[in-house]
């Protein structure tokens, strides 16, 4: 049998009688809803941990708890996710750059540059290609990737396209950070705006 990540959010509720009530609610729930054995759901815990972590970012709050409850018959946990009471909309910059990180997604720097050197190697007039890695002779006709189909091992890219694909990936994880970066000015300057509301985010490895 396997294992799912499941969560979920609920509101900071001052009586911690009141928030551990709703929450065995909420598995409760769960296992009406999908079930009680192997269905994968949170309701497959029967204990939540309400864990002293306090994070600002969703992402890093949800990455704590699969790495810190990553029993599937253990408990699941709690943490609590402050953000800001309103957030602005991206301005242009960050509208621009998500779209741009967007597009690239569909054809990251791997394919595009792999789909050029195959485009490369079928064009050319020689019908084989060599394997320097294990000695194999493949006919051009059958590569279909980078990666000799008999050892694994890159037999076709020049020095020029690693040296292209190092500099678009460089050039995406600048992007990245940038977008980072930006997204973080916006939540702060919302938070100090707008003020910020508590949510607890609960989760955990379930059995499936």
């Amino acid at each position: 049998m396997g294992s799912n990540f499941s969560s979920f959010t609920l509101a900071d509720e001052a009586d911690r009688k009141v928030l551990e009530a709703k929450i065995a609610a909420r598995l409760e729930r769960d296992r009406h809803e999908n079930g009680t054995s192997y269905s994968g759901g949170i309701g497959m815990k029967d204990c939540i941990l309400l864990d002293s972590k306090i994070f600002d970012d969703a992402d890093a709050a949800l990455e704590y708890l699969q790495a810190t409850y990553d029993d599937k018959w253990g408990p699941g946990g709690a943490v609590r996710l402050r953000s800001p009471a309103r957030i602005d909309p991206p301005g242009k910059d960050e509208t621009m750059l998500r779209k741009e990180i967007e597009a690239g997604a569909m054809s990251p720097p791997s394919r595009r540059v792999a789909e050029e050197i195959l485009a490369r190697v079928r064009a050319g007039k020689s019908k084989t290609r060599g394997c320097a890695g294990c000695g194999s002779s493949i006919a051009t006709s059958h590569i279909r990737s980078v990666h000799c189909p008999v050892c694994g091992a890159d037999f076709v890219s020049t020095e020029a396209d690693k040296a292209k694909l190092a500099r678009l990936a460089a050039e995406l994880e600048r992007r990245q950070t940038r977008l980072r970066v930006l997204e973080a000015a916006r939540q702060a300057a919302s938070r100090k705006k707008y003020g910020e509301t508590t949510r607890w985010l609960v989760g955990g490895w379930c059995s499936s």
